[in-house]
């Protein structure tokens, strides 16, 4: 909804472009379509520049030079933008900024419909993408563009649908498009990991969980892939900046050239409005990207040794807290499983102190995460305890008891030691949606509560387990859990 708001709101004001430019609108690309006209795109070309006519000086000899059409660099490359909308919703008349952008700055741009949910599921969108691609591969000379200089590009639910088709070999086969003429993908803002619960993945992708690892897009990649320029806003819709990070990282252990940039001061909404300013930050980050993708620079940041306190309340917590620390001893973080045994919370304090202590001087000084089950989680997170005092960057919480014990810590503790806890952390909060509704409802309500003050939080449902379960069973290997957690500790 956000993004349709946007994308209608920058419709309205786009600046003219500064080139004159050839506009073929409601092309046809496919025989496919059970709703009216979504089997269509617009295509937006730069005029080639001509080459003024020499003037002759007062020494030179007069002679007639016509003026004629010279392409910069021969045909332009194209990119094929997809909009946004929760698969629900979005059309690409709104997105006739992007194309005069794109072809202002000399690249032609397709701006192209899909299916939207009911009428159809992700995995005929991702078709249509791949028809459409394939359409325009097909009719390059046609058109007067490069066919083997193809980007495709998108925001929000359109991310998610060119990364799933740019990273998945399958899909890119089934559009007849070969994979060296797929140069790179522009993925703003986009959902890259479908397999966390959440009530809006569910209405469109269902409960199904191998069909959502299939449209898992960053479960697809690999060496063979094109760049990849991933962009997200610093107050983005919640997970997002989790799961562009989880991408990220997937990319560069694949060895895929990759950008990753969040940009600050803005939200999922309006960084996609200023797209339409020749002068924006994220624009001029685009078309340095399409200008030479294989100069993506982001690398693997170098790991500084990291420390997990995971707070048990019980013996049972105790070893989900060591079946976490085996899973990530192999990555780099380290957890000390603090047992809670004292009321006033001293013992979790005295061991974050002792954490401080063995870490000397300024390099070492790296933040420490809470994280725990059941009422250790929820007494760590209002233990007395500020990221001035003993560095508390962040917590993880999987899961919170709700039992008249926890129930009455929690309040017995809700001060304003509590209030600046919250407003100076990051949260990442893990449940099952086998987890007693009163857990994932309490775990919303910590998340809202930081959203609501402009801070990071990621809620995440497991599907099919309890997150008890879940961290009983986990792997170093595990393609979820543990990628979520070094996504968090390492932004």
């Amino acid at each position: 909804m956000l993004a349709a708001f946007a994308s209608a709101l920058v419709s309205c004001v786009a600046p003219v472009p500064q080139e004159p430019i050839t506009v073929h609108e409601d092309i046809q690309y496919s025989d496919v379509a059970r709703q009216p006209r979504r089997n269509r795109l617009d295509l937006y070309l730069p005029i080639p520049k001509v080459a003024k006519p020499k003037v002759a000086g007062p020494n030179d000899i007069a002679v007639a030079t016509p003026a004629v059409a010279i392409p910069d660099t021969g045909s332009p490359p194209l990119v094929m933008f997809v909009h946004g909308g929760s698969w629900t919703g979005g059309h690409k008349d709104s997105y006739t900024w992007m194309g005069r952008m794109l072809a202002d700055n000399g690249y032609a741009c397709a701006v192209i419909n899909t299916q939207l949910f009911p009428f159809a599921k992700p995995d005929a969108m991702v078709a249509d993408c791949g028809q459409a691609l394939g359409f325009l591969h097909k009719n390059a000379d046609k058109y007067g563009f490069d066919g083997n200089q193809l980007f495709v590009m998108g925001h929000s639910s359109g991310a998610h649908l060119v990364c799933w088709l740019a990273l998945d070999d399958a899909q890119l086969k089934a559009s007849g498009v070969p994979k060296k003429a797929l140069r790179g993908s522009v993925l703003l803002s986009g959902v890259y990991d479908i397999r966390s619960r959440h009530f809006a993945l569910d209405a469109v992708f269902g409960v199904d969980c191998d069909f959502r690892e299939r449209a898992t897009p960053l479960l697809h990649a690999d060496p063979t892939d094109a760049p990849v320029f991933i962009a997200w806003a610093q107050k983005d819709l919640p997970g997002l900046a989790l799961c562009a990070r989880m991408l990220r990282d997937r990319l560069l252990a694949a060895k895929v050239p990759v950008a990753a940039r969040e940009y600050p001061d803005c939200n999922h909404a309006d960084y996609i409005f200023t797209l339409s300013n020749h002068e924006d930050r994220v624009m001029k980050d685009v078309l340095q990207f399409l200008g030479d993708p294989k100069k993506a620079t982001t690398k693997r940041q170098a790991k500084r040794q990291q420390t997990l306190l995971w707070v048990a309340a019980c013996e049972r917590e105790h070893e989900v807290g060591d079946a976490v620390r085996k899973a990530m001893q192999p990555h780099g973080v380290d957890v000390l499983v603090q047992d809670f045994v004292d009321p006033t919370c001293l013992c979790v304090a005295d061991a974050f102190r002792q954490l401080r202590a063995d870490h000397k001087g300024e390099e070492a000084m790296a933040p420490c995460y809470v994280g725990g089950i059941g009422v250790g989680g929820m007494a760590a997170a209002t233990a007395p305890l500020t990221a001035r005092e003993d560095g508390l960057l962040g917590r993880v919480v999987a899961g919170v008891s709700l039992d008249a014990q926890s129930l009455a810590a929690f309040s017995r503790r809700s001060s304003a030691v509590d209030t600046r806890f919250l407003q100076e952390s990051r949260l990442l909060s893990v449940l099952g949606d086998q987890d007693a509704k009163e857990k994932r409802s309490q775990a919303m309500y910590r998340t809202s509560s930081l959203l609501r003050i402009g801070r990071e939080a990621h809620p995440v449902e497991l599907a099919n387990t309890t997150v008890e379960a879940a961290l009983l069973a986990l792997r170093a290997d595990d393609s979820l859990i543990v990628p979520m957690l070094l996504a968090f500790l390492f932004p």
